[in-house]
C-alpha cells in the first residue's frame, strides 16, 4: 500500500531504500511508469536488505526468487522468452501466456507453471511498456485460467496520472 501512494515508480522504489532487514515478510515486486521500472526485492538471506534493481529496456523475467539468486530456470526462461520476441509484434503477450503456461522442464519444479504439492503457481502477470502498453493477468495457473486484458485499466491510469 505504501508504494501505491506514491505518483512515480521512482518513488515508489525509492520506499524500500533504507529499510532494515526483514522489515516485510519476503516478496518481489515491479513497479513502473512511463519514465522508469524498477524490481525491488524483500528476502533473500536471513538479515538480507531490501533491495531495488532498476531496469533497463528490454525482456525481464521476474521469479519469486530474489532477483540476485541465480537460477538456471529463470536462465532458460529468459532465453525462451529472447525466442518469443522474434515472433509477429501484435501477438507477442499471446505468445508470452503459451510460455508462462507451460510445463515444460526435467521437472515439475522446473517448469514455467509449477504444480506440485503444496507449491505452484499462482498467478501470472503479462506487462508491456513502450510504444505499445498492455497489461494482462491470469488470476490462477496460466495453464488453466485465462489472461484477462487490463489494459484499459492501465490506459486510464496512465491519462490519469498524466493530468
Amino acid at each position: 500500500m505504501d508504494m501505491l501512494s506514491t505518483s512515480t515508480a521512482e518513488e515508489a522504489a525509492g520506499r524500500i531504500d533504507g529499510l532494515p532487514p526483514n522489515f516485510y515478510n519476503p516478496f518481489n515486486v515491479l513497479v513502473a511508469d512511463g519514465r522508469s521500472a524498477h524490481v525491488l526485492s524483500c528476502g533473500g538471506a536471513p538479515g538480507a536488505l531490501p533491495e531495488r534493481r532498476d531496469l533497463e529496456a528490454g525482456p525481464h523475467v521476474v521469479s519469486n526468487l530474489h532477483f540476485a539468486e541465480p537460477s538456471a530456470k529463470v536462465a532458460r526462461i529468459r532465453a525462451e522468452v529472447e525466442r518469443t520476441l522474434e515472433g509477429p509484434e501484435q501477438s507477442l503477450l499471446d505468445r508470452l501466456g503459451v510460455l508462462c503456461g507451460s510445463h515444460a522442464g526435467a521437472t515439475a519444479l522446473e517448469a514455467t507453471c509449477v504444480h506440485a504439492p503444496g507449491y505452484g503457481t499462482r498467478s501470472s502477470t503479462l506487462f508491456r511498456q513502450g510504444a505499445v502498453r498492455e497489461l494482462r493477468h491470469s488470476d490462477g495457473a496460466p495453464c488453466e485460467h485465462a489472461y484477462e486484458d487490463f489494459t484499459p485499466l492501465l490506459r486510464e491510469l496512465i491519462d490519469e496520472s498524466a493530468v
